[in-house]
């Protein structure tokens, strides 16, 4: 954007310009002043309290140009900044969007769906990071700000931009697709998420369907060909080749398809078919038959900006699972929580449920289900054949919320187990309830619409199992100076995670073993943890100790709960004397807060 300049802003908003030069350079677009480089277009979407005391703010920082609504913009005018007046700064932004849109160089893949939007476009996203830069929405911010605001965030060096575009009202996706003017579009599914607002099933047709028109006739569409709603698409409407992907081989005209899927408790195993080259996928940390459609429409999109079969492969082990979809949680006594809190809809509900029944055998399976939110007359229907599916699945039934009684009818009239139906419920009771029915070895799927907040309840179950644990203190008096999360370093002054929490205490003071267990490392002098030594309890569970003065025991060592192992120091980089303690599960740093301080 280097060659626009204060007056191409303002003639591409339509407002005046109050102040500065016009022929002044201007870099990139920005919503928010801590966003803003020097020579920046600043067009802010908050209310302005204080435009003279904002403008100067923005002088000081170097802001190129800054967008305000008429009715404040004379205010401003005064800074040592230009000054644009626009009558809509909605208007206005949007209009930015799409000049800027067209000055981008950058391949765009739009992504929609009924479910599995976001996780194909991370998919999507990894999977073409293996051919170039890529940007992407970040988390789900797919409504039209999310889409602007991804936009606005290419730069020359992208090859590619990947975008989710949601539809939560009429014309949604049209406007979306019109901000973004996608090369190629993949649909996931159609089905009854957002029906409420978007008039029932034949409504949410309707807006997928809109995507269609934007696409060229040198792009691509992709679709999901096992999904009744993508196959009642009107194609006709489409410029773009379309291809078809899909489990169901006997279709003929499916372009890539899966063999030989494997569920185990790590993720999803297959073989990629009709690609030049037939290849194994593994899909670490995605389960089941859904995973595997959202990989093969990745697939067809990598293909076709011109990646290798074993490039995709790559790509696909690479791509992190997004919280609260379906992400699997390890517990202590080999057990998995999977949180699939984000949202839900009859599509995402069955497909979660049908995954996480081949993660445990019968007997082990155990869901705690909310509302799918926005299905109007149908809701009630819908959530009893949630119930039902439940129920034949083998899984055992926590229903909760409005159409908790639904659910438990659904399950009931198949012959399933419904431990608990409630409108009403406690989140302690529930954790309670759940923890003391989930055996080892057992699968406890969460999910439901974010508006029911059921996050909360997943996360306490994380803690509390944690907290059951049978872990102790490893100091006898327990003083947190730091703990764990993304911080500042006090020594570098670098912001960076922390895995673990600073315990503060005398040099000397006996540090004990938490848990029985195995001594399986022991480092001396290490430049950051000085000191230092882990132990593995079993059943995934390993702790780190450092910045030791003193070390009592050597790898391969037995040690037991509650035995002195080492003394506090401040080995390594330290301010002063303390522990640094640390608790992985299976490999992955916890906060042991919730493990052993409480």
């Amino acid at each position: 954007m280097n060659e626009w300049n204060v007056g191409a802003i303002a003639a591409i908003t339509g407002g005046q310009l109050l102040s500065g030069r016009p022929e002044d350079p201007v870099r990139y677009v920005c919503e928010r002043l801590a966003d803003c480089g020097k020579g920046d277009v600043l067009i802010p979407l908050v209310k302005i309290a204080d435009p003279a005391g904002y403008a100067a703010r923005a002088a000081r920082q170097g802001v190129g140009a800054l967008v305000l609504p008429a009715r404040v913009a004379a205010a401003a005018a005064n800074a040592a900044v230009p000054v644009i007046s626009a009558n809509s700064v909605r208007d206005a932004y949007f209009k930015l969007v799409k000049a800027y849109r067209r000055r981008c160089k950058a391949r765009i893949i739009a992504v929609t769906g009924s479910a599995g939007k976001t996780t194909t476009k991370e998919m999507i996203a990894a999977v073409l990071a293996e051919g170039g830069e890529v940007q992407k929405n970040w988390r789900n911010y797919n409504g039209p700000y999310g889409i602007g605001y991804t936009l606005f965030r290419l730069r020359p060096r992208h090859d590619f931009g990947v975008l989710e575009v949601g539809a939560y009202i009429p014309d949604s996706i049209d406007f979306g697709a019109r901000l973004a003017a996608p090369e190629i579009g993949v649909i996931t599914c159609i089905g009854l998420g957002h029906a409420e607002d978007l008039g029932g099933r034949e409504g949410v047709l309707r807006e997928k369907q809109k995507l269609l028109r934007h696409l060229p006739e040198k792009g691509l569409l992709v679709l999901n060909g096992d999904d009744p709603g993508c196959r009642s698409l009107d194609l006709s409407r489409c410029k773009a080749p379309v291809r078809w992907v899909g489990l169901e081989r006997e279709r003929e005209d499916l372009f890539l398809w899966a063999e030989g899927i494997q569920v185990h408790r790590n993720g999803t195993r297959f073989q990629l078919c009709g690609l030049e080259r037939e290849v194994e996928v593994e899909l670490p940390g995605f389960y089941g038959r859904p995973a595997v459609i959202d990989a093969l429409l990745t697939a067809v999109v990598a293909d076709h900006v011109g990646l290798s079969p074993e490039s995709i492969a790559i790509g696909l082990t690479k791509v992190q699972q997004t919280p609260g979809r379906f992400s699997p949680i390890r517990l202590p006594g080999r057990r998995l929580l999977i949180d699939a809190t984000y949202n839900a809809n009859p599509h995402s509900m069955s497909a979660s449920l049908e995954s996480a029944s081949k993660l445990a055998e019968e007997g082990k399976r155990l869901a705690v289900l909310g509302t799918m939110s926005n299905l109007g007359e149908e809701a009630p229907e819908q959530h009893r054949a949630v119930g039902r599916l439940a129920a034949e699945l083998g899984i055992a039934l926590i229903a909760l919320g409005q159409y908790a009684e639904n659910m438990a009818a659904g399950a009931q009239e198949a012959g399933g187990t419904v431990i608990y139906a409630s409108k009403q419920w406690r989140k302690d009771h529930i954790v309670d309830l759940a923890l003391n029915l989930l055996p080892e070895e057992g699968v406890l799927l969460v999910k439901a619409s974010n508006s029911v907040e059921l996050e909360i309840v997943a996360e306490a179950i994380e803690k509390e199992a944690a907290r059951r644990s049978g872990l102790i203190p490893p100091l006898a008096k327990i003083v947190p100076t730091r703990y764990y999360g993304f911080q500042r370093h006090p020594v570098t002054r670098e912001w960076a995670p922390h895995e673990g929490i600073d315990l503060s205490a005398r040099r000397g003071t006996p540090i004990v073993a938490v848990a029985d267990g195995t001594v399986s490392k022991v480092q001396m002098d290490h430049p950051t943890y000085g000191n230092h030594l882990e132990i593995d309890h079993g059943d995934g569970i390993v702790t780190g100790y450092a910045h030791a003065h003193k070390i009592y025991v050597n790898v391969g060592e037995r040690v037991a709960q509650g035995q002195s192992i080492a003394e506090v120091g401040n080995t390594g980089r330290t301010t002063g004397p303390h522990l640094h303690f640390e608790v992985r599960f299976h490999g992955k740093a916890v906060d042991p807060y919730y493990y052993v301080i409480r």
